[in-house]
């Protein structure tokens, strides 16, 4: 059975590894940099285990709703922001389907509400905008650091 969890210390590796399941290269960040945004609010950094281990991910961050941090950056300025932005859910490609990016993204939904979040905002990558749409974000014209590459959509959903 599933279930979702705070992020650990041992599950760096496991994270970095699907990462790279999951995104084309230019998009990958390095572990410090994951480890960076999982330090800005650790609360809000989630894995999902099943009986094979760490399928998937969840890191997310409280940032200003008018901007997306740069990927690979790895320092970032606390920020107090009442909008929380959801840096990256990942989950192995033989776990589409399951489910699971719904577990996680529920998860940190309750979190958000329970923290009295006003919303979320995230980055759309590798066309993934119709699956964030699915979930009630829309899209939002802004400009974003080119590190997210072409096609890029920042995205936002109020609570």
């Amino acid at each position: 059975m599933a279930q979702v969890r705070a992020v650990q210390d041992a599950d760096w590796p496991a994270i970095v590894a699907i990462q790279a399941q999951a995104y084309a290269p230019e998009l990958l960040e390095s572990e410090e940099a994951l480890r960076a945004k999982g330090q800005m609010r650790p609360n809000l950094c989630s894995v999902l285990e099943d009986g094979e281990g760490i399928r998937a991910y969840c890191l997310a961050h409280a940032w200003s709703a008018d901007s997306a941090p740069s990927l690979h950056a790895t320092s970032h300025q606390h920020c107090d922001s009442d909008n929380i932005f959801l840096h990256d859910l990942a989950l192995q490609p033989s776990c589409r389907g399951l489910g699971y990016a719904r577990l996680l993204l529920d998860d940190i939904l309750a979190q958000a509400r329970a923290a009295n979040f006003r919303s979320f905002t995230l980055v759309a990558v590798q066309n993934s905008a119709p699956f964030w749409s699915r979930f009630g974000f829309v899209a939002d014209e802004r400009s974003l650091p080119a590190s997210y590459g072409e096609g890029a959509v920042f995205m936002s959903l109020r609570l």
